[in-house]
């Protein structure tokens, strides 16, 4: 009976108190993320649409959310793109065969001269033939474009008078990276609400590496039955303690003797963050950002500079010659950002160099976070 009565005022307590009291949130990040270029859910309709809730509660914080199907299909390294030089060096030595054997057929309207490059097996391994017609149709364009062919009247095609074949260049296979795409898988109980009509009893969801499979965290929801927290209070709290459990670091340093610079110039140093973009890049955003607090020197004049140092130099072009660049075209100081990714964990250090001193005026050493963001932070920080 004592047991009872203690499960009851229990109940009552819960049902008193905040939702919080009697709900677990076990969020658990094993690995440190920033936020990738495609975060995949599954878009299939599920009972409670929390497919929908989680689009939006994860767009909001900075995800680009995708179909799951669709971002499989992105990490297939895509097919090499046709070339068509080689294509075009295959119709013309059977076009320049076929003449040579019998010379009316040059020049030769251009559907028989499909119909002889069909028949001769070009393009034989597309089954379709509207498919086969539109390969030989950019074939023969090719072939046209460097001369080997010759467009005549009443859309005849004939062989250029020299009967040169057209050139095939040495093909380079642009190396391909893959993205980086994000799942986040889960599944749910759920039950009725007087509050919420349907909610979520239990919620279960790990958030993995699409290429890997690696689990990179976990989340699991709970709450007891007098309990009555809706589902869209459930998802948003869910995702913003992911977001929280999530490192972010930011760092900055003022050097004792700041100056106020007006003018600067940004650059981007070697190095990659965890989605693949380079360090030049992040500059290029960061330089958006920064906008409201300096004024960021047109870079022309300073690649020129650079350029023209890097031909009359050897050896490894340092910090100290970027800085002396900056000053020969007018920037009082000059910013490098260096990205880095350690375990899925990207770093972004970013400083500011006086041209004239060459000291360094603040410097910033951040985790999982953004130009945009870093900028931002940097701005309140130098105004503190």
């Amino acid at each position: 009976m004592i047991t009872d009565t203690k499960l009851l005022f229990a109940a009552i307590a819960c049902l008193l108190h905040s939702n919080v009291v009697c709900q677990t949130f076990d969020i658990q990040v094993e690995e440190m993320f920033s936020n990738p270029e495609y975060l995949a859910i599954n878009q299939t309709p599920d009972y409670l649409n929390l497919k929908g809730t989680l689009n939006s509660a994860f767009e909001r914080a900075g995800f680009n959310v995708v179909n799951a199907k669709w971002a499989g299909q992105q990490l297939q390294k895509p097919k090499p793109a046709p070339n068509y030089q080689v294509l075009a060096l295959e119709i013309f030595n059977v076009f320049d065969r076929a003449a040579a054997v019998d010379p009316s057929l040059n020049p030769i309207k251009r559907n028989q001269l499909i119909k002889l490059l069909k028949d001769a097996g070009i393009c034989k391994e597309l089954q379709h033939s509207f498919f086969q017609k539109e390969e030989i149709e950019k074939g023969i364009l090719e072939c046209i474009s460097q001369g080997a062919f010759i467009v005549l009247p009443k859309n005849k095609i004939a062989l250029s008078t020299k009967r040169t074949p057209p050139l095939v260049e040495d093909f380079v296979e642009v190396e391909w990276t893959p993205p980086t795409i994000y799942e986040f898988k889960f599944n749910y109980v759920y039950r009725s609400s007087l509050s919420c009509g349907q909610t979520i009893k239990e919620f279960y969801a790990s958030l993995n590496d699409l290429a890997d499979g690696v689990q990179i965290a976990s989340v699991r929801f709970e709450q007891p039955q007098l309990s009555s927290m809706c589902k869209q209070q459930i998802i948003n709290k869910c995702v913003s303690e992911l977001m929280a459990k999530n490192h972010h670091e930011f760092k900055f340093q003022k050097s004792l003797g700041f100056k106020n610079l007006k003018s600067i110039t940004i650059i981007g140093k070697d190095g990659n963050d965890c989605n693949g973009k380079s360090s030049h890049d992040l500059a290029n955003d960061f330089s958006a950002s920064i906008l409201g607090l300096y004024n960021v020197v047109d870079r022309v004049n300073f690649d020129a500079f650079i350029e023209e140092q890097r031909n009359s130099m050897s050896g490894l072009f340092e910090d100290s010659d970027y800085i002396e660049a900056g000053r020969l075209t007018g920037a009082e100081g000059i910013v490098f950002v260096e990205a880095n990714c350690m375990n899925k964990h990207t770093e972004i250090d970013i400083s500011l160099s006086d041209t004239r001193s060459g000291s360094i005026q603040w410097s910033v050493h951040s985790e999982n976070l953004d130009p945009h963001e870093i900028a931002d932070r940097l701005i309140e920080s130098i105004a503190d």
